[in-house]
């Protein structure tokens, strides 16, 4: 499998889904949509536009990019307001690379998924320890042709979930 399909850079692609969050109350919907970055290849980066409509509050939205080099998914925003490497390229199973203070590692490549968008087979899971698993963990997963399914986020001062709740092409 193309790396790139754990994490499609295709412009016009979108997903929607449930955030929920230590920080308020119910459950946020998140959609974010792609559209081509200027001056880049095709697959290689895009720019994501995230609606946020959070609950009892008004709707915003923000944009940031998402790269994919030659050895790196790297995404400069995302629903859980974090700059990081979503993974290595091509991803291989046992890979670990740290963001200071965190330590990543590639788990699994076999994993089943189940959100309200659907089940999904062969993903990619990553496990985050945070300050080296000092401050709480996190687990994302990304399935094959659709990207980032599920998160769970647990530190000593927050925690959130993310599932997919709609991706279309």
């Amino acid at each position: 499998m193309a790396p790139s399909e754990f994490f499609p850079l295709t412009p016009g692609l979108r997903w929607a889904y449930e955030h929920r969050s230590s920080e308020f109350e119910g459950v946020e919907i998140v959609e974010l949509a792609l559209e081509a970055l200027p001056g880049t290849p095709p697959g290689s980066a895009a720019r994501a536009t995230l609606l946020r409509h959070p609950p009892e509050a008004p709707s915003r939205e923000y944009s940031y990019d998402i790269r994919a080099t030659g050895t790196e998914v790297f995404s400069e925003g995302g629903i859980l307001g974090l700059t990081r490497r979503e993974f290595p390229l091509p991803p291989k199973v046992g890979q670990r690379w740290v963001e200071p203070p965190d330590i990543n590692e590639i788990v699994s490549d076999r994993e089943t998924v189940s959100t309200p968008a659907g089940e999904f087979s062969g993903c990619l899971k990553v496990n985050t320890y945070l300050a080296a698993g000092d401050s709480g963990c996190a687990v994302r997963y990304y399935a094959p042709g659709v990207g980032y399914v599920f998160e769970e986020y647990s530190s000593e001062t927050w925690g959130a979930q993310v599932k997919l709740i709609r991706f279309s092409r």
